[in-house]
């Protein structure tokens, strides 16, 4: 668990810590993490380092915290670019991760699998889990006017649905072998259900 010294700590020394964090799951595979070399690049020691994690694994929710956080901000980005369109938002952002897949630091990505007490799924529920709390901001941009309902239960049910599709999508391209091809289509047969529904008028 990350203990609350770390987050006590000042804006510009929490920030270089979490810098050399990054910087080491970019450079490294999962398996090859050196807490050494961490404390090196942020400047601190290792008495401190262990003030502020307990071990590794907190080096994982640094970097969940960190996709979710750069996930919500390109959602919307790209939100406020399609006026405010849910569905052709979800389009957009799958096919930008599907143009970055094959770049180094997506590789990257794809080699932080949790190890040992964690495992390929809790990080990346860890992620999902962190952008579930910025339900309230992302529900408020986005265009109701073509809903059947615009009660906040239900547009959150929506985009909760949506999200979870997304969430499965992103496991399979991310680490599973599904061609840019077999992930857009099958992500678009789920997106369409929500979409227009299964049942005739």
């Amino acid at each position: 668990m990350i203990k609350q010294t770390f987050y006590n700590l000042p804006e510009a020394k929490k920030n270089r810590i979490i810098d050399a964090i990054k910087s080491e799951f970019n450079e490294v595979p999962s398996n090859r993490i050196s807490i050494n070399h961490i404390i090196k690049k942020a400047n601190i020691s290792r008495g401190s380092f262990y003030q502020y994690f307990d071990d590794k694994g907190d080096l994982y929710e640094i970097i969940a915290t960190d996709i979710a956080d750069n996930i919500k901000d390109k959602f919307l980005t790209h939100l406020s670019e399609q006026q405010g369109d849910i569905f052709k938002t979800f389009r957009t952002i799958l096919d930008d991760n599907l143009i970055s897949r094959d770049n180094i630091k997506h590789k990257k990505f794809r080699g932080v699998i949790p190890v040992r007490n964690l495992n390929t799924k809790s990080i990346m529920d860890k992620i999902y889990d962190r952008i579930s709390n910025y339900n309230d901001i992302i529900l408020a941009n986005i265009d109701t006017s073509k809903f059947i309902s615009k009660d906040k239960d239900y547009i959150n049910n929506v985009f909760s649905l949506l999200l979870s599709i997304f969430r499965d999508t992103t496991f399979q391209f991310a680490f599973r072998k599904f061609s840019n091809e077999e992930v857009k289509e099958c992500f678009e047969k789920k997106l369409q259900i929500i979409q227009y529904g299964c049942l005739k008028e």
